[in-house]
């Protein structure tokens, strides 16, 4: 533990206190308020909490999120997320800033953002540690995921490579590489790929999609700059 160049990445569901002016509420937060890292840590999740430091233009806050700015100065660690990034969206109001990365102090990872990616009412966050950031690809093979025979992949879940060699960073690079590889073969062997082909809509073009990755595209900068100019 420890060793120098490795990093503890910590994913966190957090449910929201029931009430603006709870203090103590079931969340994972607890838990963690009784550890302390080892080694670096990145902190990632859905924290469901409102407050001042990364919300500060909102109309009422969380008096729990002390309980996360707790932990954040027990373990060392600055928010990487930028305030009011709006990584939620809410159809009904106004968005908010509930999706957060937090990192152990020292400059070693970056906030990149969210990628031009859709798909969920929360937007992605891109975070790069030790300045090399995460390539993903919006292309290659898509699968219809939610035609995925589960059975298929219950069955196929044996044949996942035992964790080993993880006492060391090439041994771990190793394991999620086969690891990585082993689970994209049964989504490939359970699931079949999303269908190409002729839109159902006749009035779709590759003019309009390109429009719409355009509206996408502008819509992620208003959200990052939030000011009149960027509309446009």
């Amino acid at each position: 533990m420890g060793e120098e160049g490795l990093t503890d990445v910590v994913a966190v569901y957090s449910p929201s206190p029931p009430t603006t002016g709870v203090v103590d509420w079931e969340t994972p937060l607890n838990a963690l308020l009784q550890r302390i890292p080892e080694r670096r840590t990145l902190l990632v999740g859905d924290f469901n909490l409102h407050s001042r430091e990364w919300m500060p233009g909102r109309r009422y806050y969380h008096v729990g999120a002390t309980k996360l700015r707790r932990l954040a100065e027990q373990w060392d660690m600055e928010l990487l997320t930028e305030a009011d990034a709006g990584t939620y969206i809410n159809p009904r109001g106004e968005d908010t800033t509930i999706d957060l990365a937090w990192a152990t102090q020292g400059g070693w990872a970056r906030y990149k953002g969210s990628p031009e990616l859709r798909g969920s009412d929360h937007l992605p966050q891109l975070a790069s540690i030790g300045g090399r950031p995460y390539e993903y690809s919006t292309g290659g093979t898509k699968l219809n995921w939610k035609l995925m025979d589960r059975e298929k992949v219950a069955a196929a879940a044996g044949t996942l490579p035992v964790a080993a060699g993880l006492d060391t960073k090439e041994g771990l690079d190793t394991y999620v590489d086969k690891l990585t590889d082993a689970i994209w073969e049964i989504g490939k062997k359970s699931t079949p790929e999303c269908k190409g082909g002729t839109p159902r809509n006749e009035w779709w073009s590759p003019e309009i999609g390109a429009l719409v990755k355009e509206a996408a595209r502008l819509s992620d900068r208003y959200r990052r700059l939030k000011t009149p100019e960027s509309k446009g």
